[in-house]
């Protein structure tokens, strides 16, 4: 099969999904990606690495630039028509599922895969406003998710959404990414980072401010006094993201003398994993979420974690090592820091098949066939 893809070859979500259906053999693949997520030192890496060939470079649909977005369009069909695309697979729908409005002129099959903040913040919000640009977009994303061929989504929430605000009901599934079991069941110990030197709490989402990090620090505040100075606090992802973020983390830290925490630079996979198994308890509490990859590979590891007061699918984290806040309260946060970390749980066997990544390409692989076969 033929298969094009838009992604954000920096999205370790995408090219894990890309790796997938590269390796498999069965596909001949292709991907397209925003201007500003390109970099040719970086994509000739992405190329070689994954096996895959860069198509092109488009801008995102813009009304504003109407006709520059018609040129993006028609390159669009250009690159299909000259590798004989037989699918265009969207990754991430905020904004890029606004180029599905062509699926009639670009003639093929589209997928649009959803992540979480697209379909249960970013979009939803023009349609909570009311003026007549912001209905434009909203009657745009709502004719775009109609007319794709397939919708996938990783929650159950992020489904809840999409019907919502599009009125589709058929022809969208849960495709969760899902945990690398083999993998991040290996011995990872070589790479745990040697400025970690006790034990510690993980934070381990990047610094964004959607993922809420001063939430987490006022509750961090609030723990008494023998826990901050026996836990090293650890956060992930120094001087990448949002800077001007991080420098507001580290003022609110810094107002606590007593707090002693550090900023990991970016990790590699296999770090990560073993920053999460040594962890005493991990941490995550983002303003708007999915099924968080992050959460599923914490629980299948068997540790202790916290969540916020989200819409969390319940078949994943209702196991009784997951904890989920009633609401956004730091004190809360804090009284179930310390209850974490001196209560002892027994671990719990979690379903392959719920959080497994082969099982969930598996799945992804069919609708492949349906759509490109059974149109």
């Amino acid at each position: 099969m033929r298969v094009l893809y838009l992604i954000d070859p920096n999205s370790i979500h995408d090219q894990k999904w890309i790796r997938n259906f590269v390796q498999n053999g069965k596909n001949d693949c292709y991907f397209i990606c925003r201007l500003h997520h390109f970099s040719e030192r970086n994509i000739k890496s992405f190329e070689k690495e994954f096996n895959i060939k860069c198509a092109g470079t488009i801008d995102y649909f813009s009304y504003t630039k109407i006709f520059g977005s018609t040129r993006q369009i028609l390159k669009i069909k250009k690159i299909i028509r000259k590798h004989k695309i037989q699918l265009f697979h969207i990754q991430f729908a905020e904004p890029n599922a606004l180029w599905t409005l062509f699926r009639y002129f670009l003639a093929i099959p589209i997928i649009i895969t959803c992540r979480g903040t697209d379909v249960l913040k970013t979009i939803p919000d023009h349609f909570s406003k009311k003026d007549s640009f912001n209905k434009l977009i909203s009657w745009s994303y709502k004719k775009a998710f109609q007319r794709a061929d397939w919708v996938t989504v990783t929650s159950l929430s992020q489904m809840n959404s999409v019907k919502g605000f599009s009125g589709r009901r058929d022809k969208i599934s849960i495709i969760r990414t899902g945990v690398e079991l083999e993998r991040l069941y290996l011995d990872t110990s070589s790479f745990f980072p040697n400025e970690v030197k006790k034990s510690f709490i993980l934070f381990p989402r990047f610094i964004k401010r959607i993922y809420n990090h001063e939430f987490a620090i006022e509750a961090i505040k609030a723990l008494p006094l023998e826990i901050k100075n026996k836990f090293l606090m650890v956060f992930v992802g120094k001087d990448e993201g949002d800077i001007n973020y991080q420098k507001q983390l580290i003022r609110l830290l810094d107002e606590d003398e007593q707090i002693d925490y550090l900023i990991l630079p970016k990790q590699q996979q296999e770090g990560i994993w073993e920053l999460y198994k040594r962890a005493e308890v991990i941490i995550m509490t983002p303003k708007s979420d999915g099924s968080p990859v992050s959460g599923m590979e914490a629980i299948a590891l068997g540790k202790k974690l916290i969540v916020g007061p989200l819409s969390y699918d319940e078949d994943i984290f209702n196991y009784n090592t997951c904890t989920k806040l009633k609401k956004w309260d730091s004190n809360e946060l804090a009284t179930q820091i310390v209850k974490a970390l001196v209560s002892e749980f027994e671990q719990t066997v979690v379903e392959k098949e719920k959080i497994d990544f082969n099982e969930n390409m598996e799945k992804m692989a069919s609708i492949y066939l349906k759509v490109v076969f059974c149109n």
